[in-house]
């Protein structure tokens, strides 16, 4: 007895090839994309992400670039990738000066304390002076709340602006002063800050004077602000006469 061979011709062929080749196309976009897609979101969620998570996001990027456009990728890369991630996103179409939750990346880098990110979004055509949408800081305002010295003085030297104003009315001095780097304070002094009436808010002399005698239970901490105050004093002799003479100094 004869069994019967099936015969396949060429169409026939052609037509499992096609429809084989459909079910991966099919898979890959609709399971094993959107997987790639939570997988890096999670990745990139995490606070304070180890070398072994920032080396995942970065290979999962690479071996995958449609991954490039994911929102907040951009931000996670500045505050934690390396420069060479951020060069390979930036060629693959991103913009250093694009805005992701609310901020341009090189706020988010200078908040990190970024000052070799900076340098490079800076140098890729980022605005030194590009501001949050919302309140208006500055990465200069940013930097000088945090107290970052080295970071402040990159910004200084490539046109970042001493004297802005956010939309809540905080200079970039007001924010030196939060940060009771006095250091910092004369910097931006030397540098060119100042401010003049008339004053929305306590002026940079007034709210180190409050910081100073609301810190009188924290000695390191209101020795610092005494000693911006007095700094601020000497540069701003008239008004630290008016206080004076009011009592406040």
């Amino acid at each position: 007895m004869k069994f019967l061979q099936p015969r396949y011709s060429i169409f026939t062929m052609l037509v499992l090839i096609a429809l084989v080749a459909a079910g991966m196309a099919a898979w890959q976009q609709w399971v094993m994309w959107p997987a790639m897609q939570d997988h890096l979101r999670e990745l990139i969620l995490v606070d304070r992400p180890s070398s072994d998570i920032r080396e995942q996001v970065q290979r999962l990027v690479r071996r995958n670039p449609r991954l490039v456009q994911e929102p907040l990728l951009m931000t996670w890369a500045v505050r934690h990738g390396s420069v060479d991630f951020c060069e390979d996103l930036l060629d693959a179409g991103r913009d250093p000066r694009e805005f992701e939750s609310v901020a341009p990346l090189i706020y988010w880098s200078a908040r990190a304390g970024r000052i070799d990110m900076v340098e490079f979004l800076l140098d890729r055509g980022a605005d030194v002076n590009q501001l949050t949408s919302e309140d208006h800081y500055s990465p200069l305002t940013v930097a000088a709340s945090m107290g970052n010295m080295p970071m402040c003085v990159t910004l200084v030297e490539h046109g970042a602006n001493v004297n802005h104003t956010s939309k809540t009315g905080q200079q970039v001095l007001h924010a030196a002063v939060n940060s009771t780097n006095y250091e910092l304070v004369e910097y931006l002094l030397r540098s060119g800050a100042t401010y003049g009436a008339p004053y929305d808010r306590p002026t940079p002399l007034e709210y180190a004077i409050i910081r100073r005698n609301h810190a009188s239970f924290y000695g390191p901490y209101r020795d610092k602000f005494a000693e911006i105050v007095r700094i601020l004093a000497v540069r701003f002799p008239d008004e630290a006469e008016t206080l004076e003479l009011e009592g406040a100094l």
